[in-house]
C-alpha cells in the first residue's frame, strides 16, 4: 500500500515554507531548547533585531520542542513577548511542524503494523537483587517479515 498524499487545507503550509535551509524533516518533539533557538534564526521573515530577545525568553522558560507540541500556543505569545508579525510567523511554523510530525507518525505506525512482529519475548536474565529477573522486550525483525508462532 502506498501512503496517501497528505491532505492540505487552504492556508496550511509545509515547514519548508517557513524555514531557510530546510533540507530534512524537523521532528519538533525531539528539539531541545537550543534547537528551538536555532530554528528562530532560520525562520523566514522574523525580525532579526528581536531574535536575541525571543531566544532569551525561550531559554528562561525552558521551551523545548516537546513543550511546543503540548502547550496551548495562544498562551505562549505573552511568555515569549513576540511582536505580532513575528508571532504569526512563529505560531504558523510551529503548527506546520506539529502537523508534519503527526503525519509522519501515522505513516510510520502504518508501516510498523504491516511489518512488525509484536509478540513479546520473555527472557530470564541474572539480577543482582535476586537469583533471576524477567525481562520483556518487543521483538521487531529487521527483515520486515513476520515470524509464525
Amino acid at each position: 500500500n502506498q501512503p496517501s498524499a497528505p491532505v492540505t487545507t487552504p492556508g496550511s503550509k509545509h515547514p519548508k515554507d517557513f524555514f531557510n535551509n530546510y533540507t530534512r524533516p524537523i521532528v519538533l518533539s525531539l528539539c531541545s531548547v537550543e534547537d528551538i533557538c536555532s530554528l528562530l534564526l532560520r525562520l523566514k521573515g522574523i525580525s532579526t533585531s528581536h531574535v536575541t530577545q525571543y531566544q532569551t525568553r525561550i531559554r528562561e522558560n525552558n521551551i523545548s520542542g516537546l513543550v511546543l507540541t503540548m502547550c496551548d500556543l495562544s498562551e505562549l505569545q505573552p511568555v515569549i513577548d513576540m511582536r505580532f508579525g513575528d508571532w504569526q510567523l512563529f505560531r504558523s511554523a510551529v503548527t506546520s511542524l506539529i502537523k508534519a510530525e503527526s503525519q509522519q507518525v501515522v505513516v510510520k505506525e502504518e508501516s510498523i503494523s504491516d511489518k512488525a512482529d509484536t509478540s513479546l519475548n520473555v527472557q530470564t536474565v541474572p539480577s543482582s537483587q535476586s537469583s533471576t529477573a524477567v525481562s520483556y522486550s518487543d521483538s521487531f525483525p529487521s527483515t520486515g517479515t513476520r515470524r509464525n508462532s
